[in-house]
Order: C-alpha cells, then structure tokens, then sequence
C-alpha cells in the first residue's frame, strides 16, 4: 500500500472545500468596445466563510481600458476588439493546507 505526504491527503479529503481552491469559472463573457465590462472569475470558497484568504492573479494583456483585481474581478470598459489569452491563478494563502493553487487558460474576446 503506497502512502500518501501528509499535505496531499489533506488536501483530497478537502477537496472541494475552502482549504483547497478550485476555480470554478469555465469561460470569459465577451465583451463589446465601448461597454462597460464586469465579470468575476469564482472557485469553491464563495460563500463558505474560508478560514484562509484567497489572492487571484493575471498574467498576459488585458484589453485596453480592463482591470483584474486581487479578488478576482474584471471591469472597465474596452477600447480595443480582438482575443486576448490570460492565464489566472487562484491561491489560498492560509496556513491549513498551505499555497494550493490551480491555474487555468481563458481567452478574453471584446467584439467591436
């Protein structure tokens, strides 16, 4: 019988909940040049009461006139049409499970 690191079994016996973050978020909403933008990216914390703090993050070009915050929200309004790639994290930075990340791709489409 093969065992298990003590944080790896921890972390699938709470899979699913707050200690180890899953984004839930499958798609960007499109959005159209010259509207206003709003969308939130979630995971399976939202509306637990997580012990832990949970930290998104963005890398690659948003739309011109987009921000991404640290919680996990997109707004503005675009001044650009195209398809822009974005790689988000989330992170859980609490101390029960330690940094669990996850890592997804999404393509951010704003029609002219």
């Amino acid at each position: 019988m093969r065992r298990i690191a003590l944080p790896l079994a921890q972390a699938l016996l709470v899979a699913g909940c707050c200690n180890v973050n899953s984004i839930l978020t499958e798609s960007l909403p499109d959005g159209t040049v010259g509207q206003p933008y709003s969308a939130e990216m979630r995971d399976n914390c939202e509306g637990k009461g997580s012990l832990d703090s949970t930290t998104w993050s963005l890398s690659g070009a948003l739309p011109p006139g987009i921000r991404f915050s640290g919680e996990g929200r997109f707004s503005g309004t675009p001044s650009a049409a195209g398809a822009y790639p974005l790689t988000i994290s989330v992170v859980s930075t609490g101390e029960t499970v330690g940094n669990v990340r996850e890592t997804r791709s999404y393509t951010l489409t704003i029609r002219p």
